[in-house]
């Protein structure tokens, strides 16, 4: 077989989109040697920018725990600690190898679960909704405080951030209905950028930006419309809390940016 190709037919350039991130398994294989190995290599190989992974809420990361974990005395579940410290060695290993992390906000801690039996699959982890907003909504504030400290404002602003995963697998990814979902995603949204410093919306830094859900089957249409209108809300409620700021709402494809 012969195969011509035309030195005059017209050109353009070749948008390798799958270049902007790469999907991999869940968080705590950052924490493997040879995993930190492989993922260098597809940056530096292939050009991948980002990398988004499941389960930085999973308890293998142990980041809620309590005495019940630890030790047999008397009163040991009134004594809880939370840690980020495993979630800060996953992004440290990912930076280190050139690549950027894009956010997955999952799955729920046992501690904050309103059920809290762990999945057959997915690594044990816990779909459920959080048995207390209040709760979820303190500890997003803390994960996204403990990761501005960590990396400052600069770097952490050129990151992505997603509420959930597939969260239209009911009973599969989110043992929940898409009312539920859109109060989690719409309380979740809220701590974020409530924790942003308005730094972060001056000179050529961004907000936080929070993507749409990933999708399983094309199901999310009707959802995203609806994220939509959950996002203009907190916008609006953003803008009646800030005084003598003007914020201009830049909508580029799914994601929402605020700039000062």
């Amino acid at each position: 077989m012969n195969i011509l190709i035309k030195e005059d037919l017209p050109v353009r350039n070749f948008k390798k989109a799958w270049q902007f991130c790469v999907g991999s398994g869940h968080a705590a294989l950052a924490l493997r040697t040879d995993y930190c190995r492989q993922l260098k290599k597809v940056h530096d190989q292939l050009g991948i920018k980002y990398v988004r992974f499941h389960g930085i809420f999973n308890d293998d990361m142990s980041i809620l725990s309590t005495f019940d974990n630890v030790l047999g005395i008397p009163g040991r579940s009134k004594f809880k600690e939370c840690t980020f410290h495993r979630c800060g060695l996953v992004y440290d290993d990912v930076l280190e190898c050139g690549m950027k992390p894009f956010v997955e906000l999952s799955f729920m801690p046992e501690l904050l679960a309103e059920d809290p039996s762990h999945g057959k699959g997915f690594y044990g982890s816990i779909m459920s909704m959080p048995k207390d907003l209040a709760l979820w909504e303190e500890f997003i504030k803390e994960f996204i405080s403990f990761l501005l400290h960590r990396y400052g404002e600069e770097e952490v602003s050129a990151w992505y951030f997603e509420v959930w995963n597939e969260p239209d697998l009911q009973g599969m990814f989110f043992k929940a209905t898409q009312a539920d979902y859109f109060k989690l995603y719409e309380v979740t949204v809220k701590a974020i950028k409530e924790v942003c410093p308005k730094g972060l919306s001056s000179n050529n830094l961004r907000d936080l930006a929070v993507r749409l859900p990933a999708e399983a089957n094309g199901s999310l249409h009707s959802w995203n419309i609806a994220i939509k209108i959950i996002c203009r809300w907190i916008l609006f409620l953003r803008i009646s809390m800030q005084e003598n700021h003007l914020l201009e709402l830049m909508i580029k494809g799914d994601r929402m940016d605020w700039k000062k």
